[in-house]
C-alpha cells in the first residue's frame, strides 16, 4: 500500500509489486521501478476493469446490500439476501433462464429502467 500526503486516493491490488497512485497533480505507477506515462495507466485500469467487470458488479452489489441485509452466497444465483431474495448480477445481456422463482431477480448493469424480472444496478446505489 503506497501513502503520501499528496495523494487523493489510495488503490491497493493483491499483487504487492503493483501499486496505483493518483493525485490531482500526475499519475504515477511504480512496477519494479518502472515509471510509466499517464496514458499507460489509464490503459492498465481500463484493462483490469474490462477483465474483472463481473466481479466489479458483485463487489457493488453486495457492498449496498450488506449495509442493512443479510447477503449469502447461493448455489444457484450469485446472492440470497435475508435468506427470501434470489438475486443475479450481469450485464444488460445476462439472461432471465436462471429465474425460476417469484423472489429471484436479475440486476443488470447498462440497464436504465426496470423491465420485467430484470433491475439497473445503478438502482442499488440508492440504498445506501
Amino acid at each position: 500500500m503506497i501513502y503520501s500526503s499528496e495523494i487523493d486516493v489510495i488503490f491497493e491490488f493483491s499483487n504487492n509489486e503493483t501499486a496505483f497512485q493518483l493525485s490531482t497533480m500526475q499519475m504515477q505507477q511504480t512496477f519494479q521501478g518502472v515509471s510509466l506515462t499517464e496514458y499507460e495507466i489509464m490503459v492498465a485500469i481500463k484493462e483490469y476493469i474490462k477483465n474483472n467487470i463481473n466481479n466489479i458488479r458483485e463487489t457493488f452489489f453486495n457492498s449496498l446490500m450488506k449495509v442493512n441485509h443479510e447477503v449469502n452466497y447461493s448455489p444457484s444465483v450469485d446472492f440470497l439476501v435475508d435468506g427470501l431474495y434470489h438475486f443475479e448480477v450481469g450485464g444488460k445481456n445476462k439472461a432471465s433462464k436462471q429465474v425460476k422463482s417469484e423472489n429471484t431477480w436479475v440486476i443488470k448493469d447498462d440497464l436504465e429502467y426496470p423491465v420485467g424480472k430484470s433491475l439497473p444496478l445503478w438502482v442499488f446505489g440508492m440504498l445506501y
